[in-house]
């Protein structure tokens, strides 16, 4: 095979098989099931998107410019402690994983108790830095509405660390069907 660029491997069909395979899908009969799962995918990401924009078209509706960018403001602290506090264990689960040397129930469950503890981290630094430094970087955003935003933290954290223990589970090797 040949090495590309991103540690994905491209293997060749030997020349005497009678297909090749595009992922889990055989081009000789799973072409079908091919375009189901990638039309259900399309559908689920256009739905996603149609629904973004209702929410984006209510928010500011319901709470004007000023209030949309409030609480603009209010999400950007808990991607912020998400960015943060991240520190690694999405890299290290999909290692691990890979590497056979840890069961992936052991996996998350240092996951979610690291997301805690970065969690109540977060809060805490949130509150009490809040005196000194919340009117200056979130203007408009009260202690509350901070500390309830940061709820999504823990929620952020653990879907980031489960989708890296579902990387760390894929075999990554791509066929060809030249």
């Amino acid at each position: 095979g040949f090495f590309l660029p991103g540690a994905l491997t491209l293997r060749l069909p030997r020349p005497h098989s009678t297909y090749a395979l595009i992922g889990r899908y055989k081009v000789h009969g799973g072409f079908v099931r091919f375009l189901r799962d990638s039309l259900a995918t399309l559908i689920s990401l256009g739905g996603t998107f149609l629904l973004g924009i209702v929410s984006s078209i209510l928010t500011a509706r319901l709470l004007g410019i000023e209030g949309k960018g409030i609480l603009t403001l209010a999400f950007l602290l808990p991607s912020l402690c998400v960015t943060l506090t991240s520190l690694g264990p999405s890299s290290a689960n999909a290692y691990f994983l890979r590497r056979r040397e840890v069961p992936v129930g052991t996996l998350l469950a240092n996951s979610s108790l690291f997301a805690l503890v970065a969690t109540l981290v977060s809060v805490a630094c949130v509150a009490a830095l809040w005196p000194w430094l919340g009117h200056r970087f979130v203007p408009g955003v009260s202690l509350e509405m901070a500390v309830l935003g940061m709820a999504l933290v823990p929620l952020a954290l653990l879907t980031d660390y489960a989708l890296s223990v579902l990387l760390g589970a894929v075999d990554w090797e791509w066929r060809s069907t030249w």
